[in-house]
């Protein structure tokens, strides 16, 4: 082969093409390339931080008052102080420290939604799978979903009710913590056996040769035996039990127990 063009003979090498990124180097790089995202993701890490490093990261106990430091001045006031960076209500607790423990309640606020969307929605898409896959049902009335909302969260607050009703009972006695589990270990078997009644009540409705009962008995039971074994059992005590007594609030029980938790 002729060089007087100026081209290099080919040295049998073959061009390869860079390697495709990973879905999660490209998921990040989406995320990263849009600031509402990067600003928002950030904010939710930096709330769940300040909720878990609470207790490390107060400079005194949120609950705790003292009428001779109320209604003290923030730093930048003349009269402020390093003691208390924010100042203190009329009561005298540090504002600085029930703004950090106020992250936990927000926690608490949208893992209690969380909850609920969960449950509902995972009935829902179940029942899909369930109605579109299996018993191949020509469709479903717009109603269904409306109607198993309506039971799911009824029948599901119903329970939670039941649980820290006798949680707060033994949390007279023995602290939040403690009160916890002593309440979820008597309530245990009852709600259980109760969930498991009310489910096989609700699917007995399938027998019955209507698409609308039938959808619907499917969604309940499935939904409250999840709520039952999973959210009562589960999640809703292990949250209880993480935030301690500030799951009282406003009550009294919030600020002052035997115990302390």
């Amino acid at each position: 082969m002729s060089t007087t063009d100026g081209i290099e003979p080919s040295s049998g090498a073959v061009a390869t093409e860079p390697a495709a990124p990973s879905p999660a180097t490209q998921l990040r790089r989406r995320a990263l390339a849009h600031r509402g995202i990067t600003i928002g993701g950030g904010t939710l890490l930096f709330i769940f931080f300040i909720a878990l490093a609470a207790p490390l990261l107060a400079p005194h106990d949120p609950f705790s008052q003292d009428l001779g430091r109320r209604m003290m001045k923030p730093i930048w006031d003349d009269a402020g102080t390093w003691a208390h960076p924010l100042g203190t209500d009329s009561f005298g607790r540090d504002y600085l420290s029930r703004i950090i423990y106020g992250a936990r309640v927000s926690l608490l606020i949208g893992f209690s939604a969380m909850l609920l969307s969960g449950l509902v929605g995972t009935a829902l898409g179940v029942a899909a799978v369930v109605f579109n896959g299996v018993f191949q049902f020509p469709g479903a009335d717009p109603a269904v979903p409306l109607y198993g909302f309506v039971f799911l969260v009824a029948l599901g607050i119903d329970y939670n009710i039941f649980l820290m009703t006798r949680v707060r009972e033994e949390s007279l006695e023995h602290g939040t913590r403690d009160g916890i589990l002593r309440g979820l270990t008597i309530t245990g078997g009852v709600i259980t056996s109760a969930g498991m009644v009310l489910a096989a009540t609700f699917a007995a409705l399938a027998v019955i040769p209507i698409l609308f009962l039938a959808q619907i008995s499917f969604i309940v039971a499935f939904g409250v035996l999840l709520d039952t074994f999973i959210v009562r059992s589960l999640l809703v005590p292990a949250l209880a039990y993480d935030l301690g007594r500030i799951i009282w609030w406003p009550s009294k029980l919030w600020r002052v127990g035997r115990h302390g938790v």
